[in-house]
């Protein structure tokens, strides 16, 4: 009873969605009926005719003489040794495949043709468009070379405008020669920084001196630009307050070894021991490391000082230009102290 209440109730749901035109995904009782019916079918006449195809052979064996079926076996057996020689040069041709065109690609054809035609009729010559891609070449070629030439040009004046600039530099320090003015040196690197840039490093000679500067419109573009190592020059000059040779320094190592330098002789230049005592001498090497840059750390070792620096530069583009505290850049100076003397050597 149980059975056939359950099977009405299904029935009547069914007659339900049918009328209420709703859809189940499950299957009536006589739907699967149906399809296991239709299956015993279609395996019965499936093994049907298998057994029919083995009848079949087996009279056929039987028809056959003991001859002819040596004669198929030994057919068999050489069927499956028929070896074709495998030709290595010889490439295997592949098989067209044919072109699928849409009607975008025919609507481009078509134009293209009409565009021809309609070229041919009025006797204008063809347009060749590979003519096109080379006149492209030669335009974005001659742009760059242009940009180049225009470059050179730029920098051309530059140094010029800067060799301008050192000539009335030098002709003010000649004048100022012929009064009593002091220390020379002191007065011709003042002279130079007032009117020229910033000065890494003079080295005197008897027939001369060498000045290595960045003038001061090269350090604010190359603010603006956010690079951090300088451009640097470097000039000649006689002794008699001529200029001798100009030109720019390019080497990443040397501009290095100078800075280095520079920051060393600008150290020695600045501390004096004379009575200090150590307390009293850090304090000093504290003060002169904070006017090159952040003093991080300066500690104590068995035969001097080791300082870590960051540049105010760094200081400035880490801040301003980066917008947060990473990455740090710091400068390394190791200071060593022997029999009341100072030396000062740097570790990038």
């Amino acid at each position: 009873m149980t059975n056939l209440r359950a099977e009405a109730l299904r029935e009547i749901a069914r007659e339900k969605d049918r009328i209420f035109r709703r859809k189940r995904s499950g299957l009536s009782t006589l739907e699967k009926a149906a399809q296991e019916w239709e299956g015993n079918r279609m395996s019965q006449e499936k093994r049907t005719q298998i057994e029919q195809q083995e009848n079949d052979k087996e009279s056929l064996f039987k028809s056959l003489s003991p001859e002819e079926v040596l004669k198929h076996q030994k057919q068999s057996v050489t069927d499956g040794l028929d070896w074709v020689q495998y030709k290595a040069l010889e490439r295997e041709k592949k098989e067209e495949q044919p072109i699928s065109l849409n009607m975008a690609t025919i609507r481009s054809m078509a134009k293209k043709l009409i565009a021809r035609e309609w070229r041919r009729a009025k006797g204008l010559p063809q347009h060749d468009y590979r003519a096109d891609n080379l006149e492209r070449e030669a335009a974005s070629w001659t742009g760059k070379k242009e940009l180049e030439q225009r470059i050179q040009r730029e920098k051309e004046e530059r140094i010029m405008k800067y060799v301008i600039k050192l000539n009335s530099a030098l002709n003010e320090f000649s004048r100022k020669l012929v009064d009593d003015i002091g220390e020379v040196a002191d007065v011709f690197n003042n002279i130079l920084e007032d009117e020229v840039g910033e000065i890494f490093k003079i080295d005197w000679s008897q027939e001369g001196c060498k000045v290595w500067f960045e003038p001061w419109e090269e350090k604010k573009q190359r603010r603006i630009r956010g690079e951090s190592f300088p451009s640097m020059f470097e000039a000649v000059i006689d002794g008699n307050m001529d200029i001798s040779s100009f030109e720019e320094v390019k080497s990443a190592e040397v501009k290095s070894v100078i800075i280095e330098e520079a920051l060393v002789q600008n150290l020695e230049d600045s501390i004096e021991i004379g009575d200090l005592n150590e307390t009293e001498l850090e304090e000093a090497l504290e003060d002169t490391l904070s006017d090159f840059g952040r003093l991080v750390s300066l500690k104590r070792i068995q035969k001097g000082w080791t300082a870590t620096v960051e540049p105010w530069e760094e200081v400035r583009r880490r801040n301003i230009e980066r917008m947060g505290p990473d990455p740090y850049k710091y400068t390394i100076v190791n200071i060593g102290l022997s029999d009341d003397n100072l030396s000062f050597s740097v570790v990038r």
